[in-house]
């Protein structure tokens, strides 16, 4: 779970970082976009820029890093979770919370019924856009698993609570 939430808060700062890059503005002595660049796009597919995926990164991003912050502040591992360490387990537990935001906002972004569409994304952002989302739907499993285990002994929550990676120091 904290290798997920991890590469979760990695794209969030990657695509924050993308934000600045290869934007400049259009003034009036900007060259006009080819024509190959204007018939690619159609009205039902619109490309979204760097900086608005950006947007939606920075919103979430403060999420993951409380989460990341509040795990090593606590000295949480998997081992006190599994102990019933009642803050280290709260704060794993947030770790669905947040990983299912981060999920949302981005496929909410890429999906055109979606109130939040943005646009299809940037080539270069597709690829990280998919593991982040990977990354926070197998985030999001791992807690549910952990949960659904009902760890009946210490023993076998420690066990299940390094399964699922909760805390991988």
């Amino acid at each position: 779970m904290q290798n997920a939430i991890g590469a979760v808060a990695l794209a969030a700062i990657l695509l924050t970082g993308c934000s600045s890059a290869g934007t400049q503005p259009v003034s009036a002595s900007s060259p006009a976009p080819s024509p190959a660049a204007t018939t690619s796009q159609t009205p039902s597919t619109p490309a979204a820029s760097k900086a608005d995926y950006a947007k939606v990164a920075l919103k979430v991003q403060t999420g993951v890093d409380e989460y990341v912050s509040d795990w090593k502040k606590n000295t949480c591992s998997s081992g006190s979770v599994a102990q019933g360490d009642p803050l280290c387990f709260t704060i794993a537990m947030r770790a669905e919370s947040v990983a299912n935001i981060v999920g949302i906002s981005l496929k909410g972004a890429q999906q055109p019924k979606s109130p939040s569409y943005l646009g299809t994304p940037p080539d270069d952002l597709t690829k990280i856009l998919g593991t982040t989302v990977t990354a926070s739907d197998e985030a999001v499993s791992a807690a549910k698993e952990w949960r659904a285990a009902n760890c009946p002994t210490e023993y076998a929550c420690q066990n299940k609570t390094r399964d699922v990676g909760y805390g991988d120091d």
